[in-house]
C-alpha cells in the first residue's frame, strides 16, 4: 500500500515538474514577447534578428498591440521604418493606429525634421493622414495637443491633414484640442490656414468653448480673428 502511494506521488510530482518546466520554457522562448522587450529596450540588432526569424506574424499582437504600434509608442524610428519596409499593416488593426501613436510619442522627443520624414514613410506606404485612431482623433488632432512646433503642425497641413475634421461622437475638431491644451501655436496656425469659424463641438462654438474653459488668451485670439 505504501509503495503504491509512493509511486503515485512520484508520478504526480514528475508530471507536475514536467508541465511547469515546459510552461517556463515556452514563456522564456516566446519570440513575440522577446520582440516586445527588444522594442522597449531600443535594441535594434535583436529586434531585426527576431523579425527576420519569421517565428511570428509581422502583425501579431502582444498585449493588444502590434509590433508597429509598439515601435510607434516608443518613437523607435529605425524599427518603424524596418517594419513598414517589411509590409506591416499601417492602420486598421485596432482602435490605436501607428501614425497617431507615433505623433503622440514623437512630438516631445524627436526633432521636427525626423518626425516629418518618418511621417512621409507612412504616407509613401499608403497611410491616410486623416485616418482616426484612439477616441476617433486624427494624427493632426493629437498634434494639436502634443506639438508646439509650427514646422510640424504646418507640415501635417501641407501633407493633407484636415484642419476641420470632426471626431465622430461629439464632433470635436482640432481647434478645440488647441484651445483645451492652450496650444496657441496650433491655434494661431489654424486661424492662419482659414479654419472654419462655424465648426461646433457638442453645439458649442470655438469662442464659447474658450470662454467655458476660462482660456482668456484663446478668447482674445479668436476675437481678434
Amino acid at each position: 500500500m505504501t509503495s503504491k502511494l509512493t509511486y503515485r506521488i512520484f508520478i504526480l510530482f514528475f508530471f507536475t515538474t514536467l508541465l511547469t518546466t515546459g510552461q517556463a520554457h515556452a514563456k522564456k522562448n516566446n519570440p513575440r514577447k522577446e520582440l516586445s522587450m527588444a522594442i522597449e529596450a531600443g535594441d535594434y540588432k535583436k529586434f531585426k534578428r527576431l523579425v527576420k526569424s519569421g517565428k511570428f506574424d509581422l502583425d501579431e499582437p502582444y498585449h493588444s498591440s502590434s509590433p508597429l504600434i509598439e515601435t510607434c509608442e516608443k518613437a523607435r524610428v529605425d524599427m518603424i521604418k524596418y517594419l513598414i519596409k517589411k509590409g506591416a499593416i499601417i492602420e486598421g488593426l485596432s482602435k490605436k493606429t501607428p501614425l497617431t501613436e507615433f505623433i503622440k510619442s514623437g512630438c516631445s522627443i524627436l526633432s521636427p525634421e525626423t518626425l516629418l520624414s518618418t511621417i512621409d514613410v507612412f504616407l509613401i506606404a499608403g497611410a491616410n493622414i486623416n485616418y482616426p485612431g484612439e477616441e476617433g482623433y486624427t494624427p493632426f488632432m493629437f498634434a494639436c495637443l502634443e506639438s508646439k512646433s509650427e514646422k510640424v503642425l504646418q507640415g501635417l497641413i501641407d501633407r493633407g491633414a484636415d484642419i476641420n475634421y470632426q471626431q465622430g461622437n461629439d464632433q470635436k475638431a482640432p481647434i478645440f484640442m488647441a484651445i483645451e491644451s492652450s496650444n496657441f501655436i496650433a491655434l494661431d496656425l489654424l486661424i492662419k490656414n482659414d479654419v472654419s469659424p462655424s465648426v461646433l463641438f457638442d453645439g458649442i462654438s470655438p469662442l464659447n468653448f474658450a470662454c467655458f474653459e476660462g482660456n482668456l488668451k484663446a478668447v482674445e485670439t479668436l476675437v481678434e480673428k
